[in-house]
């Protein structure tokens, strides 16, 4: 029995199965191309979850370093009771101006960072994943505008510059076209 590991001309380091037809061999381990397209796909679309997961990941762990910086940075040595809607709501009045300006910097970096890694993951499509990262990360900023009061300039900028981000992190994660004679 002949059995051999190409690289797939498409894939690159995913090894196709190359396996010669063999007396008393079983079906499923014959080279098909039905088989072959079958596993293929199952290696192509597991890659693409993992692109757009890889994105949101990395998104919400760039946000989440940011952010944990900016705490540092401008919080105050006692924190409000979480509880109360009313304390809150004071509490973020009173915040200063480059707070916002970090948490804004925070959803800006982390959707170019994870739009960029879902392209480069994904290695196609770099709008669509580019885009599925932003529009989760619009997600989540539009969950934390509802439980927390924002200035009204603040929800406004993230609605504009979370999509900027995105379609910027999907143009520089472009993947380059392949050279002639490859």
């Amino acid at each position: 029995m002949a059995l051999f590991a190409m690289p797939h001309p498409r894939y690159g380091d995913y090894p196709s199965l190359r396996v010669g037809l063999q007396p008393g061999m079983p079906y499923f381990l014959t080279e098909s191309t039905q088989n072959r397209r079958y596993f293929e796909g199952k290696i192509n679309m597991n890659r693409k979850f993992l692109a757009g997961l890889a994105g949101v990941v990395t998104s919400l762990v760039f946000i989440a370093l940011i952010e944990s910086a900016s705490h540092l940075l401008y919080a105050g040595d006692e924190m409000p009771d979480t509880h109360d809607p009313k304390v809150i709501a004071a509490y973020v009045a009173a915040m200063p101006l480059g707070a916002f300006l970090s948490v804004l910097l925070a959803y800006v970096a982390g959707t170019f960072v994870g739009g960029w890694t879902a392209c480069k993951v994904a290695g196609e499509k770099p709008r669509l994943y580019a885009g599925i990262v932003g529009g989760f990360v619009l997600l989540f900023a539009a969950a934390n505008f509802a439980m927390i009061p924002h200035p009204d300039w603040f929800k406004a900028s993230c609605v504009i510059a979370i999509p900027i981000a995105a379609w910027l992190a999907s143009l520089v994660g472009k993947p380059k076209p392949a050279a002639a004679g490859q």
